[in-house]
């Protein structure tokens, strides 16, 4: 309960400056800006201090982001350098001249939309609506009264108002918007030939010297993960509802008070005849005609046969008016009281509702029965033990809340007042664990501050409804380098990669500096001359030799190739070339369009392929694009222009307030 309300309320206040700026701004800090200690402060900006518990708290929140978003790859101790440090107060001092940038400006909040915020929050929410006592205990908790709480997040969102003005009055023009798109719907022509790293990888010897310091050299890279165990309380009734014993008094006194849930409605079998009125002047027509056909069953004309004849109710016309079983609550209330008032087989008198005027007649009544209480004796129990369950688990967590408080340095004068014993964890990781550390909340709580440096309980972790966890810290270990031992077959592996894509890039830029100075035949390009040269050929056919003849020479090139470079290579030719064509490889294309096309001349270039391999390119030409593109992809570029030209504004609107407000930063205080 109060860990799912800690891990909300840390979050929501955070902003994103385009980008720019990651500000975690956690509630719980804002409290600061009313009890200003200058003794405490990390930094004054202006009129506004950055308080410890402030900077702490954001700090904390932030370094909780990055190992969520970062997995096995956070490392702890870059996060915790004073470097880290410093630059997180960085983004704060920019929060704070933003803030009192777009107060100075007039911007505000209107109160109302203040509250349609708070009551946004999932933190201060029920079962999804708003709950002003979880709001106030929220507060209560983190040490702010709602005015504090509330001066805090207006401050926040005029803020965020101010980022999303810049955002929108960046407005590029048309033409810097098609130039864009001309250049990425631009397309070119080229020449290539892949060279692939793994022909040379089983060929290359590692020695354990090499092995041993890549091993010194890399050890960040293969660590055991940290992992601690943890003792907890498990406040969970559920395990306990097989032994609470149901009071029969209770269930029959239940049964009683609901007695009429348990009763079917009385339904009535019924037929009519509806004849419509369509304005003031027939209404009087269509009584007297129904008038008449009420005589007409009187005197013993069959009321199926002239309700197909004569009713104008299409539903039910043709059926002979058969309304089949009619419930309570279905039909207008003058149908239904006529209805209601008729014995089995007899018809109404003309009856006035909104859609005209009906005959009614009751075939057949259909009484309302019920269950005996020992029909709905299971039904009951198991709802008043579960209500039972319930209620005792509210009570159990309010204590369980309460004592957490009294004794955050130890579990057992908790485990003692509920009952509960002390359970022990598995080690376990950030990342993953068995039993309760297979829930992610449980994780987080467990390594966080709380527990692992000041070696305290855990707030109360609420899994569920029914349901609720205190952790503490049973045992540590750090992370640590595996032996080398254990992760030599995967450095010689990561070696024999390294060296051979280095012998690919070789073999590529042996490739490209001959193409540069090849002599062409006709309709051959620089690249496919360059590529027989290397492998030993003579001069190529001519374009223009048959099918057979290609053929034959590609055979031969291939197996040449094979010979001179350990595979065979291919000059693959394409035309149109667009930044789209991804099977060929994103860092491909990358360096495909990055080639300089001023020159007059082809160029030619090694460039990497992907992790390992490489590709030798001849730019042969550079198709311009002929429209500018669709209206959604002209918006799309739009909206990119715009942000980096809000990025640029922001940025120097930053070094305008830096430079026109004073700020003093405490480092001894950080």
């Amino acid at each position: 309960m109060l860990q799912a309300i800690r891990d909300r309320i840390s979050g929501v206040m955070a902003i994103i400056v385009l980008g720019l700026l990651a500000i975690p701004f956690a509630f719980f800090g804002v409290g600061n800006y009313f009890q200003p200690d200058l003794n405490n402060n990390v930094a004054m900006v202006g009129d506004l201090e950055i308080s410890q518990r402030e900077f702490q708290n954001s700090f904390n929140s932030y370094r909780s982001q990055m190992r969520r978003m970062l997995g096995d790859s956070f490392d702890e101790m870059q996060y915790a350098t004073p470097l880290a440090r410093r630059e997180h107060l960085e983004d704060l001092i920019d929060q704070r001249l933003l803030q009192q940038f777009a107060v100075a400006g007039g911007m505000d909040i209107p109160q109302r939309q203040l509250a349609e915020r708070i009551q946004a929050i999932e933190a201060f929410q029920v079962a999804g609506t708003f709950n002003n006592e979880i709001y106030t205990q929220a507060l209560a908790f983190q040490g702010l009264s709602p005015a504090e709480f509330e001066a805090g997040l207006r401050e926040d969102l005029v803020t965020q108002n101010l980022i999303s003005a810049l955002s929108a009055t960046g407005q590029p023009p048309p033409a810097e918007i098609n130039a864009v798109l001309a250049l990425e719907n631009q397309t070119r022509n080229v020449d290539y030939v892949f060279v692939a790293a793994a022909p040379y990888r089983d060929s290359i010897a590692i020695s354990d010297e090499q092995i041993e310091a890549y091993y010194n050299d890399n050890q960040q890279q293969f660590m055991q993960p940290e992992q601690l165990s943890v003792d907890y309380l498990d406040l969970n009734p559920q395990q306990n509802a097989a032994d609470i014993e149901v009071d029969e008094t209770e269930l029959r006194d239940l049964y009683e008070s609901q007695k009429q849930r348990f009763m079917t409605e009385e339904r009535r079998r019924a037929q009519h005849i509806l004849l419509t009125t369509s304005d003031d002047a027939g209404t009087d027509d269509a009584e007297a005609r129904i008038r008449a056909l009420r005589e007409r069953i009187e005197a013993g004309e069959d009321f199926a046969e002239l309700a197909r004849e004569h009713s104008q109710d299409p539903g039910s016309a043709e059926q002979g008016g058969d309304l089949g079983w009619v419930e309570s609550g279905v039909m207008p209330d003058a149908f239904e009281d006529a209805l209601y008032a008729l014995a089995p087989g007899s018809v109404s008198e003309p009856v006035k509702t909104g859609f005209g005027w009906h005959l009614i007649k009751l075939n057949e009544i259909d009484p309302s029965v019920g269950k005996t209480f020992e029909q709905a004796r299971d039904e009951l129990a198991e709802e008043w033990t579960a209500d039972r369950i319930d209620r005792q688990y509210r009570d159990l967590a309010d204590e369980m809340v309460n004592l957490s408080f009294e004794h955050p340095d130890a579990l057992q004068p908790i485990a003692d007042q509920l009952g509960l014993e002390i359970q022990h964890s598995e080690l376990f990781t950030r990342e993953s664990g068995t039993g309760i550390a297979g829930n992610a909340e449980v994780r987080e709580a467990a390594f966080s501050d709380l527990v692992l440096v000041e070696q305290n309980n855990s707030d109360p972790i609420e899994l569920g409804d029914q349901r609720m966890l205190i952790v503490r810290l049973n045992e540590h270990i750090p992370a640590s380098p595996r032996p080398l031992a254990e992760v030599r077959d995967q450095i010689t592996l990561l070696l024999q990669r390294e060296l051979a894509s280095s012998r690919a890039r070789e073999v590529a830029e042996q490739i490209a500096t001959a193409a540069r100075e090849a002599d062409t035949a006709e309709g051959q390009t620089r690249l496919a001359a360059s590529l027989r040269e290397l492998a030993g050929l003579t001069a190529s056919p001519a374009a223009a030799a048959a099918d057979a003849q290609e053929s034959s020479d590609a055979d031969e090139l291939a197996a040449a190739t094979t010979e001179a470079f350990q595979q065979p290579l291919q000059v693959v030719s394409k035309t149109d070339l667009s930044r789209t064509d991804y099977q060929l490889g994103q860092v491909f294309l990358q360096g495909v369009f990055s080639m300089n096309t001023s020159a007059e001349e082809s160029v030619i270039m090694a460039l990497p392929r992907n992790g390992q391999d490489w590709a030798v390119v001849e730019l042969l030409g550079v198709n311009e694009a002929a429209e500018t593109g669709s209206e959604q992809m002209q918006n799309r570029f739009k909206t990119q222009l715009q942000r980096q030209i809000a990025n640029q504004e922001l940025e120097a609107l930053l070094a305008q307030l830096r430079a026109n407000t004073e700020i003093q930063v405490f480092e001894d205080r950080l």
